[in-house]
């Protein structure tokens, strides 16, 4: 990973906004009239009469209640089976339920950062490799199954938008409102991915295509016209997260120039954007694992977790020393960091192998696993030679608590560095 420049100029582009109607609940209460009629105080009739209007009234209030306790039952049984299990929910929110079960196949979608390699000989024109693959799980008894990936050819997704000569260095793959988006860390322009299913074109299907959404911006989003250098984005609460490496901008000397990436901004449904100072949060992670500054983390996965409600962080660069871009490519780590919510409680854990050329670049639950089973993404970089690869693996969660390998690291079938993965169903 490279430290982005200070200074560039941003072309305009205007957001996508979408709206959302929503659904609310609501109860009529019966009423009850009452009519009075005229009698002869003491007589039978009379006390009959009132006796039986009495006796049907308040059959009428005991049915009542019967029935708002069976409505309330039921609508309760609803939510609760709606949130017993949220990570049953889509990642991206977009309102459908994945399956109850544990799934034996998967479709997977991976999206390519090529640096420099981008920009085609044209001059005119950036692009990326989107390629998807299914994943086949196959149980080996009740607690343990092993996995299988065939990919499919990659597809060549293209965009004329640049940022000084360079563009389309796509980080980061997501689901959000029941659309695939991915993100340029030149940029910071969010682009949809249309025509998503397979990227083989022996399909017959449409190629799958870039759509520029939104540009986001560096620091409180007012500072400067540079786009953010996105990294790694997650849904939680029905709000997409979008975050840069996490660490300050720094000179050669390792001073510090700015901390305009500790900024992380949320996106809502509506397009409304939102923006949150993570300096805290970041340091709580690099305090805790013992990387002081001018030690760092670098992160290109952070991903929430709506079933233990809490952040799964998968660093790509930990370093006890200053910032150096040559070193920075052997610092790649097997470490998964959890925290709560508000980063006040953090652990971690240890998984795999650890190669320092390899750095973590993005990671997803399986769906129906109850966020207990993650598939990764690990790149490799080296700037001198342009040599670049991925690798794919799978981590399951003990019962201890820690992470253990089900698929060990197998390179994908194309040299590139893959910074993006999601899973399309």
């Amino acid at each position: 990973m490279k430290n982005p420049s200070s200074k560039h100029n941003l072309f305009g582009l205007s957001s996508d906004h979408s709206r959302v109607g929503g659904l609310g609940f609501g109860s009529v209460l019966p009423g009850v009239a009452h009519s009075g009629s005229g009698g002869v105080s003491g007589s039978v009739y009379a006390q009959r009469r009132c006796a039986f209007m009495t006796g049907g009234l308040g059959l009428l209030i005991f049915s009542f209640f019967i029935l708002r306790g069976l409505a309330a039952s039921v609508i309760s049984s609803m939510m609760g089976a709606l949130s017993a299990d949220s990570s049953s929910l889509s990642p991206g929110g977009g309102g459908h339920l994945r399956m109850d079960k544990f799934p034996e196949s998967f479709r997977i979608a991976v999206i390519a950062d090529l640096d420099q390699k981008s920009k085609k000989e044209n001059g005119k024109q950036w692009f990326s490799y989107y390629m998807t693959a299914t994943v086949k799980r196959h149980e080996l008894d009740a607690s343990s199954s092993s996995y299988e990936i065939a990919w499919d050819d990659p597809a060549e997704v293209t965009t004329s938008h640049n940022e000084a000569g360079r563009g389309c260095e796509l980080s980061e793959l997501v689901e959000f409102n029941d659309q695939l988006f991915t993100f340029d860390d030149r940029t910071g322009i969010m682009f949809e991915i249309k025509n998503t299913e397979t990227s083989s074109r022996s399909a017959g299907t449409a190629a799958p295509m870039l759509v520029p959404r939104h540009i986001f911006m560096e620091g409180s989003g007012s500072v400067n016209d540079k786009g953010l250098k996105v990294e790694w984005a997650t849904v939680k609460d029905g709000l997409l997260y979008v975050g840069s490496f996490g660490k300050e901008f720094t000179n050669p000397k390792g001073e510090i120039v700015h901390k305009n990436n500790l900024w992380v901004k949320t996106y809502s449904k509506e397009g409304v954007v939102h923006h949150l100072d993570w300096s805290d949060n970041y340091e709580k992670m690099r305090h805790t694992l013992g990387y002081d500054y001018p030690g760092y983390l670098l992160h290109e996965s952070i991903t929430w977790s709506p079933h233990h409600r809490k952040w799964f962080v998968l660093p790509r660069r930990m370093s006890k020393e200053v910032y150096e871009e040559a070193k920075d490519e052997k610092m790649g780590h097997n470490t998964i960091v959890v925290a709560s919510h508000d980063f006040s409680e953090i652990k971690t854990y240890v998984v795999g192998p650890k190669t320092p050329e390899r750095g973590f670049s993005s990671a997803k639950f399986l769906p129906g696993s109850r966020d207990s089973v993650l598939i990764v993404l690990k790149s490799e970089e080296f700037s001198e030679t342009g040599v670049q690869k991925t690798f794919i693996a799978i981590y399951g969660e003990d019962a201890s608590g820690g992470w253990r390998e089900l698929l060990k690291e197998t390179e994908l079938p194309i040299q590139a560095k893959f910074e993006g993965i999601e899973i399309l169903i």
